[in-house]
């Protein structure tokens, strides 16, 4: 008969089963929390690289006296936009971002930088109804602390409803700015407008005869606006 005695070394099979199936289990729980802590650090790590891009940027054009439509007139991708702030001294080294499915994107109508992809840390509200039944309880309010890394979050400000449209932090408040589109009938100046979209505007309906952002309706054979009753 093998009987282990007390003072035997090792472990019988069923004591080694116990304890790989302990690892496993561990391993099925601590795998997904590491990766997701790698990628939120990434993330975090590329939203810091945006802002240094931005600053890097406003330090450029301050120092040329460069003033928009754009400070990188000429330059027709990004990478080449980065190479020239290294190129003036503006920036140490190139700057890429950490997430594989993450680019730095520099949008020229508001001569700003933003990430395009990546995990969102912001958080991302429900779109609203398409029949109108509007709830603003069903969304959060804007947060000054947040970073709305990817596109679409939508928040309540000032008992309106926004969403952004690309990377934004809490240096730009809903309603100042076109990266936050508000949720509306009426016109609105900051709001993008693509062909064939509806407003209401002075008791009148306009709708887009092309791509238009800032210009007031008004009826006319060759302008953005179309008045259709």
């Amino acid at each position: 008969m093998n009987i282990r005695s007390k003072n035997s070394i090792g472990f019988t099979l069923i004591e080694l089963i116990i304890i790989i199936s302990i690892i496993v289990i561990l391993a099925a729980v601590a795998v997904p929390i590491y990766i997701n802590v790698v990628r939120k650090s990434k993330a975090e790590a590329d939203i810091a690289s945006v802002v240094i891009l931005n600053q890097s940027s406003v330090a450029y054009a301050m120092t040329n006296e460069i003033q928009i439509p754009d400070i990188f007139q000429g330059i027709e991708d990004d990478p080449a936009r980065i190479q020239k702030l290294v190129n003036e001294g503006f920036l140490l080294n190139l700057v890429v971002p950490q997430q594989d499915d993450a680019e730095f994107d520099w949008v020229v109508a508001d001569q700003v930088w933003v990430i395009n992809g990546g995990m969102n840390l912001g958080g991302e509200a429900t779109p609203p109804p398409d029949d109108g039944g509007l709830d603003l309880s069903d969304y959060p309010d804007w947060s000054l602390s947040t970073t709305y890394v990817s596109a679409n979050n939508y928040v309540v400000y000032d008992g309106k409803l926004y969403y952004n449209l690309w990377w934004v932090d809490g240096n730009i408040l809903p309603g100042t700015a076109q990266v936050w589109q508000q949720v509306s009938d009426s016109w609105v100046n900051f709001n993008i407008y693509n062909n064939g979209d509806t407003v209401e505007y002075e008791g009148n309906t306009y709708m887009a005869r092309h791509w238009t952002s800032g210009q007031t309706p008004v009826d006319s054979d060759y302008g953005a606006w179309e008045l259709i009753s």
